[in-house]
This record gives C-alpha cells, sequence and structure tokens, in this order.
C-alpha cells in the first residue's frame, strides 16, 4: 500500500475546504427517515429521490435527501390545507 503524500493532501483540502460530500445508502436513508428500505428504493425507481449506483450499491447525496424530503414537506402542507 502507498503512503499517503500528506503535502498533496493538504493542498488538495486547503484548495477546496468547502467541498464536503456526505453520501448516504439506502439503508441509512431507511433508518432515518423511519420507512422500510423498499420503501426507498421505490422512491429512487420512481425518480422522486436523486441517487446514484456506485458499484452495487445506490448512493444519495445529502443535498438531494434535504430536497427530497422539502418537496415532501410541501405536498404535506398542501394537503393539511385542503389544497
Amino acid at each position: 500500500m502507498k503512503k499517503i503524500d500528506e503535502e498533496l493532501l493538504r493542498k488538495m483540502f486547503d484548495e477546496a475546504p468547502q467541498t464536503v460530500l456526505i453520501l448516504y445508502n439506502i439503508e441509512d436513508i431507511a433508518k432515518l427517515l423511519n420507512v422500510s428500505i423498499h420503501t426507498v428504493r421505490y422512491w429512487i425507481k420512481t425518480k422522486q429521490l436523486k441517487a446514484a449506483k456506485l458499484g452495487k450499491s445506490w448512493r444519495v447525496e445529502h443535498n438531494d435527501l434535504v430536497d427530497f424530503l422539502n418537496s415532501r414537506k410541501n405536498v404535506k402542507e398542501s394537503d393539511a390545507n385542503g389544497q
């Protein structure tokens, strides 16, 4: 295994410190939202929830999960208001 060049690593993070990528797998989302894995897969299949397949697993970016939750919140607010 190659040794990581600490100087190169520091330079990468210093140039783009705001870049943070948080990815969730289907199991993480199911636990967070208290739904089944099948429900999360359905949301991905119907393109309600953006996801990317990495290898054999689906991954969802944090911002896409936030957008999805906000879109669901708006649906529930509309239903509550009788619209």
